[in-house]
């Protein structure tokens, strides 16, 4: 009896070498796999932030370049506000990209988003005020008031645009 059981030893002991080996190679597989992921994940988070760290760069540009230079053209030298618009058509603009972006993917950067939103509506109310009045009349005074205005305004809008890149900074992985 004894030696019908040692005939057996060591077929039973090579099938449990083959089947350690087999559960070896799953898990290291299922490791691999599950690196890959959290990699691949981290490389589309990473891509997606800096993907709205260049959109604020390209609203502050706007904002700056275009809207502040127009409304100051505006107050002081009374040239009318051209369309604002300086985007392709078929292009997603920045301030619409953002908060898709930062809807889709990123949740915990919405409470710095939504400051930027108020100040950015604030702006646009403030805009539409000037593009309406005219200043001809205006003393110099009032010219510099309403363009103070403005530029606490753009003032506001880099605190918001800086406190959304300092918080990509905190997310993003090194």
């Amino acid at each position: 009896m004894a030696q019908e059981i040692s005939i057996w030893v060591p077929v039973i002991s090579s099938l449990c070498g083959g089947f350690l080996s087999l559960l070896g190679a799953f898990g290291n597989s299922l490791l691999n796999q599950r690196k890959t992921e959290r990699l691949s994940k981290e490389d589309r988070e990473r891509k997606n932030l800096e993907e709205i760290y260049v959109i604020l760069h390209e609203i502050r540009k706007d904002y700056y370049n275009l809207t502040l230079n127009q409304v100051s053209n505006k107050i002081f030298n009374n040239v009318e506000i051209k369309s604002i618009e300086s985007h392709e058509l078929n292009k997603i603009p920045p301030l619409i990209k953002l908060d898709m972006l930062i809807n889709l993917y990123f949740p915990s950067l919405k409470d710095v988003h939504s400051k930027l939103v108020i100040t950015k509506n604030i702006f646009g109310e403030e805009l539409g005020v000037v593009m309406l009045n005219s200043y001809t009349s205006k003393s110099l005074e009032d010219k510099q008031q309403q363009f103070s205005k403005f530029w606490n305004l753009m003032n506001k809008l880099e605190e918001n645009i800086k406190e959304i890149q300092d918080n990509i900074v905190k997310i993003i992985k090194p």
